[in-house]
């Protein structure tokens, strides 16, 4: 008889812990679930060289830094991101393939000590706006972004690109290449390209007044390839070649260049982030 009730005793007890571990266990087995059906989240950074000119129309360059960063999840291809696009928050896919959002870009800056006497100081801003992207073709893709600046030369500017994406064995083995429209209000390119009565006294150029307008047309071809799993190069060249009332300008007929070039080179390093 004791042997019985220790039996049954027992039975109560395993019985009983089953119970109580089964909505434990099955609370695990979703959050694993869970978890496994969340993506992680890869980061690159980088940092490396970049010559561009001094101003827009500038005929001298001028060395900077060059910053690289992109975050993408992990269950997702290495997103395209060409050199001189501003960086995009995606808001909307509109259809398969299309997508748009807001964008931002550090504004272009004209020093004191760079342009001729009398040209005023463009200071540093930030561009905002909103882009708009789809590929036209496989690996084609068209994009349109316009920006207005908030500090700076205070103006409304934008682009439209046109760029074949070339994707390697590697995911993150990447070529983009393709050409370029820029406009600039009238605001914009004042700021840039106007030569006021003021700065025409001090500088002995013709004074001029532009209007809105094409202000370039080129192209810029990017590539990024890795160096194993963390380590990567990101490169890239361009070219505008000033237009229209710009390339009219005397602040870039008799002192700067219609020829524009750019160019970098950055180490990067990619990380995952846990989700």
């Amino acid at each position: 008889m004791p042997g019985l009730v220790r039996q049954g005793l027992y039975a109560c007890l395993v019985l009983s812990t089953a119970l109580f571990a089964a909505p434990v266990l099955a609370e695990d087995g979703a959050a694993a679930i869970e978890t496994e059906q969340k993506p992680d989240r890869l980061v690159m950074v980088g940092l490396g060289v970049r010559t561009k000119p001094s101003y827009p129309g500038s005929g001298d360059q001028s060395l900077g830094p060059l910053p690289v960063v992109n975050v993408w999840r992990s269950d997702q291809p290495f997103p395209v991101e060409t050199p001189d696009e501003a960086k995009g928050l995606k808001l909307v896919g509109l259809r398969k393939n299309v997508a748009a959002g807001v964008s931002f870009a550090f504004a272009p800056v004209r020093k004191n000590k760079d342009a001729p006497p009398g040209f005023a100081e463009v200071g540093f801003g930030v561009e905002t706006g909103l882009y708009v992207e789809g590929y036209v073709a496989s690996g084609l893709r068209l994009r349109a972004d316009v920006r207005q600046s908030i500090g700076g030369h205070k103006a409304l500017t934008g682009e439209l690109s046109l760029d074949y994406v070339l994707r390697g064995a590697n995911d993150r083995q990447m070529l983009t290449i393709g050409p370029r429209v820029r406009y600039g209000s009238a605001k914009y390119n004042r700021a840039f390209f106007e030569v006021t009565p003021a700065a025409a006294a001090a500088s002995g150029l013709p004074a001029y007044r532009p209007e809105a307008g094409v202000y370039a047309l080129g192209a810029v071809a990017g590539a990024y390839q890795p160096l194993g799993e963390r380590w990567g190069l990101f490169g890239f060249a361009g070219y505008d070649r000033l237009q229209g009332q710009a390339a009219a300008s005397p602040l870039v007929s008799q002192r700067g260049k219609r020829d524009q070039f750019s160019a970098g080179l950055a180490l990067t390093h990619t990380f995952r982030i846990k989700r």
